[in-house]
C-alpha cells in the first residue's frame, strides 16, 4: 500500500497582517495597483515562471517602503511570502503561508534573513547569493524567483 504525504497548510502570519506590520499601521493602508505593459509581463514571467501573478499586481507603500505579498509553487503547492523593498534593496522577506509536505525550513528567519539589503544588478538578478537548504531546492527556488520579482515590479512604480 503507497504512503502519500499530505501537505500541511501552514500561517505563519497573515497577508493582511504582514502589510500592517510593514508599514506600523493598525488598520490596512490602501491598495494600489501596478499594471504591467504585455513586455513587463513577459519579462516578469520571464524572470520568474515559478510565480502566480496577472498583469495587474497590487501593493502597499508607506514611508519609503513597497510591501508585496505574491505566490510561486514550491513543488506543486503554492508558498505566499511577503517582500518589502525599500531603497531598491530588500529590507524584509517573510513566509506567509507554507502548503508543501517538504521544505518548510524557508519559513525559519535565519533563511528569510539572508535576503535583506539584497538588490538586482543590470541582469536583473539578486545582486548576492543566498544559501540552499537540503532538501528543499524547489522552495527555495521559490523564494528567489518572488524576491527578483518583487524588486522588478518595485523598479517599475520609482
Amino acid at each position: 500500500m503507497a504512503c502519500l504525504t499530505q501537505a500541511k497548510e501552514q500561517t505563519y502570519l497573515a497577508p493582511l497582517d504582514y502589510i500592517k506590520q510593514q508599514t506600523a499601521q493598525s488598520n490596512l493602508p490602501k491598495s494600489q495597483v501596478l499594471e504591467l505593459t504585455d513586455a513587463q509581463y513577459k519579462q516578469a514571467k520571464k524572470l520568474a515562471s515559478k510565480a502566480s501573478f496577472r498583469n495587474k499586481v497590487r501593493y502597499w507603500q508607506k514611508d519609503g517602503k513597497t510591501i508585496w505579498v505574491l505566490q510561486a509553487i514550491g513543488k506543486v503547492q503554492f508558498i505566499t511570502a511577503g517582500y518589502t523593498v525599500q531603497n531598491k534593496q530588500l529590507n524584509d522577506v517573510r513566509v506567509l503561508i507554507y502548503r508543501e509536505s517538504h521544505g518548510y525550513e524557508v519559513a525559519n528567519s535565519k533563511f528569510e534573513q539572508q535576503f535583506e539589503d539584497i538588490g538586482l544588478d543590470d541582469r536583473k538578478r539578486l545582486d548576492e547569493s543566498t544559501s540552499s537548504i537540503a532538501g528543499a531546492t524547489l522552495s527555495v527556488n521559490s523564494m528567489r524567483q518572488m524576491a527578483v520579482l518583487a524588486l522588478y515590479l518595485d523598479s517599475l512604480i520609482k
